[in-house]
């Protein structure tokens, strides 16, 4: 009798813990279980789980933005298409009259698919579903090529892309990396891209390298001389959907805010950092930090 009670005292705390427990949902996360001062495994316990909670928190109320956001994104080129067909279906119409509403059309079903392709790559970055091809690669060839690619926009708006390699070590304009040559291609043609849209014509955009012999880093800085960022805006600019405040996006195409989401995705999948620094009306810094494996000497 005694050991029965005893037992009914000792299991009290658990049973309470689970009554509860059983009242957190999904709609109320933001609830934690309450955490006796006595140090046993119980309170131990009752923190895990409201760590749990907290994780579970914030998954929920990360894909819950992220559902809000894709479906703000997806409405309004599908809105627009929408109108585009109705207006030229509303009464026969010249072939110029239709064939400049199939460009406006098609000019939205091309918003919607990089939405799309967008999310696409983005998720299957993130969830490891893409191989990422260890290849060794040369980082010089990635830069000149990135800049090569992207010159054309740059010279409708008179901007120079300067290249500065660090001379400072033997060899080391030709850092070798491991990784997949297209994914971080596609990373700094879109850092070029960004940098070029947010500068005024005319203007410089300098690409450096400085490596870090020592720990086997290398830090690629992309730095215009534009309209900036303002400090409210840098804290999410690399989240979902996010565009900077209107200081940055005035009379610029921004595209569906998706790119600096894939690249720092990209960038962490090969055991990277990318960074922002930036003054309103001065520019914008961005710098890719990357490990390397070696050097090589050139051919």
């Amino acid at each position: 009798m005694f050991g029965w009670i005893l037992s009914k005292r000792a299991y009290a705390p658990v049973k309470e813990l689970i009554k509860n427990a059983e009242t957190i949902t999904a709609n109320n996360l933001e609830k934690r279980l309450t955490v006796n001062d006595s140090g046993d495994e119980i309170s131990e316990l009752t923190k895990t789980l409201n760590g749990m909670i907290a994780r579970l928190q914030n998954s929920f109320q990360t894909l819950k933005q992220f559902t809000s956001d894709a479906s703000h994104e997806l409405r309004t080129p599908l809105t627009i298409l929408k109108g585009e067909i109705e207006v030229a279906l509303q009464k026969p119409r010249s072939a110029t009259e239709y064939e400049s509403a199939l460009k406006n059309s098609l000019e939205e079903t091309d918003r919607l698919q990089k939405i799309v392709d967008g999310l696409l790559t983005l998720s299957q970055v993130e969830s490891g579903k893409v191989s990422i091809m260890k290849e060794e690669i040369n980082l010089k060839e990635i830069l000149t090529e990135a800049i090569s690619k992207i010159n054309i926009l740059a010279k409708k708006k008179d901007i120079n892309i300067i290249l500065n390699l660090d001379d400072s070590y033997t060899n080391s304009n030709q850092i070798i990396i491991a990784g997949d040559r297209n994914l971080l291609l596609n990373v700094f043609i879109n850092l070029l891209d960004n940098s070029i849209k947010y500068s005024p014509s005319e203007s410089d955009i300098i690409c450096s390298e400085k490596i870090d012999m020592e720990n086997k880093k290398i830090f690629i800085s992309i730095k215009d001389f534009g309209i900036g960022i303002s400090s409210n805006s840098l804290e999410n600019i690399f989240d979902r959907f996010t565009r900077a405040d209107l200081s940055r996006t005035r009379s610029v195409n921004t595209g569906a805010g998706l790119g600096l989401a894939i690249a720092k995705a990209v960038i962490e999948s090969h055991s990277g950092k990318i960074l922002v620094s930036s003054v309103p009306d001065k520019g914008s810094t961005f710098t890719v930090l990357l490990p390397f494996i070696s050097t090589a000497k050139p051919n």
